[in-house]
């Protein structure tokens, strides 16, 4: 083996090793954010009617090490007529399945982060997790729920 056939190495090895670490990098995230949990507990159910779809969200879970995980523009939500069903991107959570979360399961709140309004959805069964995106993203979600009363005021 040459100087020559250092390149040629590199071709090989560089992208079986970036695959390697993106798919390391993103089930760490999984885990730290709390889906692999939200898998655990809120089980997809594919049979519920979809309401309204709501493509390229962004979000923060928090859950496993305290730490938020920000999903930014990669999640889809889509309210249901029993529940929240959340999807990520597959690029960015090659093994992360969607889950669904019953309405009656979500509690939500407001906090202030610097300027900005943030909704803080907490999950019945979900202990010291939690959700946070921006007030008037949720606003128009919550507005589709079946029994309302999940907005916040403006």
């Amino acid at each position: 083996m040459g100087p020559s056939d250092a390149p040629l190495v590199l071709l090989v090895i560089f992208p079986i090793f970036f695959v390697g670490m993106w798919l390391a990098i993103t089930t760490f995230l999984g885990k730290a954010s709390g889906w692999q949990k939200l898998e655990e507990i809120y089980a997809d159910m594919k049979l519920d009617p979809l309401r309204r779809r709501f493509r390229m969200q962004s979000a923060s879970l928090g859950g496993a090490f305290g730490m938020p995980v920000n999903y930014n523009s990669c999640l889809t939500i889509e309210a249901c007529s029993s529940g929240l069903r959340f999807r990520l991107w597959r690029i960015f959570g090659l093994f992360r399945r969607p889950f669904m979360v019953p309405w009656r399961d979500i509690a939500v709140d407001e906090k202030k982060i610097f300027i900005f309004r943030m909704a803080r959805l907490r999950f019945a069964r979900w202990e010291g997790g939690q959700v946070t995106m921006r007030v008037g993203r949720w606003n128009r979600i919550a507005a589709e729920a079946p029994q309302g009363g999940l907005s916040l005021t403006s």
